[in-house]
């Protein structure tokens, strides 16, 4: 029963990521900067950002930053809680 929840929260996560990429990566330059620069990002949130913007997978991501994907998914999550508050 547990598992079956985490694979249904995990399965949510990943589609919630995937929807902001798809968002990030349709939006023009001057609209990602406005974006960016009304988010306050860390450092590494914009690293974050900057990938999903070009369309990049969670692995890319990862991969491109010298992250693990799990540490990419909390940053991705990170930064869809601050698209949230605005």
């Amino acid at each position: 029963m547990y598992a079956q929840r985490a694979e249904i929260k995990y399965s949510k996560e990943r589609d919630n990521e995937m929807r902001l990429g798809k968002f990030l990566s349709s939006r023009t330059k001057s609209e990602l900067e406005v974006i960016k620069e009304s988010l306050n990002l860390t450092d590494d949130e914009i690293l974050v950002f900057t990938e999903l913007s070009r369309g990049r997978s969670i692995t890319c991501v990862a991969e491109h930053c010298g992250i693990s994907e799990s540490t990419a998914s909390y940053r991705i999550k990170a930064i869809c809680d601050k698209l949230k508050r605005i």
